[in-house]
């Protein structure tokens, strides 16, 4: 049932994509129809006139990242971490505001004092944000999206890991 479920499924995306006079973008296309028209910085409001405010006159809500910096003002920082099931393992996805300078990997183990085991190297994209991450707290944006998957972990246990790379480790 489920091979039926997902067969329909990916027919019908494929359907979607061809349809007469929807643009077909690959991965490295950009739309500029639309292009971004407003300020570099966006404008605030009177509750809150800096880039913090949101125009609404609210302040805006600001959440803690997944990872709390060591410096009051941090070069870098790991914003979002998430993970999803795969068979026999899990995928780490996680979000930076600057690239790591390395190929995205992560340590792991079955003790947190002992990362003994590497994944393989995973995938990283960068989409610009305007205003970009420099001009706002880094701890609060990201432009470099990291996906790394570890396989042939054994059901019932636990694990640890760390995410390498940059000023992290």
């Amino acid at each position: 049932m489920k091979g039926t479920a997902s067969s329909a499924l990916v027919g019908a995306l494929s359907l979607a994509a061809s349809v007469q006079g929807a643009p077909k973008l690959n991965a490295r296309t950009v739309d500029t129809r639309y292009p971004y028209t407003g300020p570099t910085v966006p404008v605030g409001d009177w509750v809150d006139p800096t880039i913090n405010g949101n125009g609404k006159g609210f302040p805006r809500l600001v959440e803690a990242p997944a990872v709390t910096p060591d410096t009051a003002n941090p070069a870098n920082n790991i914003n979002v971490i998430s993970m999803s099931y795969i068979p026999g393992g899990i995928n780490i996805h996680f979000q930076t505001p600057f690239g790591i300078g390395a190929a995205p990997i992560v340590k792991y183990g079955t003790s947190a004092t002992n990362l003994n085991s590497t994944s393989a190297a995973g995938s990283v994209k960068t989409y610009l944000r305007e205003p970009p991450c420099s001009a706002g707290p880094v701890t609060q944006c990201s432009e470099f999206f990291y996906d790394v998957s570890i396989t042939g972990l054994t059901q019932d246990t636990t694990y640890f890991y760390s995410i390498p790379g940059g000023s992290w480790y």
